[in-house]
């Protein structure tokens, strides 16, 4: 007699990290100043402190059109301290007069080994140029 045993797992039973989403609001600003919150929210409070890795693209400039500010590691990662369930990043327009009605700037959540990437993993801010408005 053969006693054949099946064992099937998945990513969710293999890794009991929490799951990290993303927003952003608001999502239109102009390009005097202006400030949109991204915010990072886990589904249950961290109990160690987590790097989060993302990336920003579009055609919104960083330096030139905006700034991001937030707590970040050396690496640029964004730290959400142990026993938080978020953390904010502030994405910080600059009046650059440029000649483009608007852009946009996408801020997309990047896996780690502390996480998992939920849904939504990206925000978008579109930036408006006060020029044609």
């Amino acid at each position: 007699m053969v006693v054949v045993f099946l064992v099937a797992t998945t990513a969710a039973t293999c890794f009991a990290g929490p799951t990290i989403t993303v927003s952003v609001s608001p999502s239109t600003v102009t390009n005097q100043a202006e400030d949109a919150i991204i915010t990072l929210a886990l589904s249950t409070p961290t109990s160690k402190t987590i790097q989060v890795n993302f990336n920003v693209n579009g055609t919104a400039t960083p330096g030139a059109d905006y700034v991001l500010l937030g707590n970040f590691d050396k690496f640029g990662r964004i730290v959400i301290p142990t026993g938080q369930s978020s953390a904010t990043v502030t994405l910080h327009t600059v009046d650059d007069d440029g000649g483009t009605k608007s852009e946009k700037a996408t801020f997309t959540l990047i896996g780690g080994d502390a996480y998992h990437v939920g849904r939504p993993f990206s925000a978008t801010v579109t930036i408006l140029n006060d020029r044609f408005l």
